[in-house]
């Protein structure tokens, strides 16, 4: 039976969980959290964990705009990789797809999962064996 073996590179990241409902101010002060840790901790991927989040009912486009210009105002500081994990429900992926494609057209390395291990694994630089 063969095996996987995986190696593991880790690089310190800052990780923030989250649960309950991501209002759009909750949202905006997320991101002004997480860009002065990030520029404090320089070289620092991140870590959104965001599976216990519900976001609102109304939650739309011009929703995924404003939180894609928010961050792209700390694009100095946001200069590492930052994964997201949402919940694996249809609409939180149309959201996170649409997020992840405008930020990286914006030039920041974002990625969503559904999957814990693997955003650790982008995060990690992970090899296969």
């Amino acid at each position: 039976m063969p095996s996987e073996v995986k190696i593991y590179k880790i690089q310190d990241f800052i990780r923030q969980n989250e649960s309950g409902e991501l209002t759009r101010e909750r949202i905006s002060d997320i991101i002004h959290e997480i860009a002065a840790l990030a520029h404090f901790h320089p070289e620092h991927n991140i870590l959104f964990d965001f599976r216990k989040t519900t976001l609102p009912q109304d939650y739309d486009m011009a929703d995924i705009l404003e939180t894609v210009s928010e961050m792209e105002k700390f694009k100095d500081y946001l200069k590492e990789k930052i994964a997201n994990v949402i919940p694996d429900t249809k609409d939180r992926l149309w959201i996170a797809k649409q997020t992840e494609s405008a930020l990286q057209l914006k030039g920041i390395k974002f990625r969503s999962f559904t999957d814990f291990e693997a955003a650790i694994d982008w995060l990690a630089d992970v090899e296969v064996r």
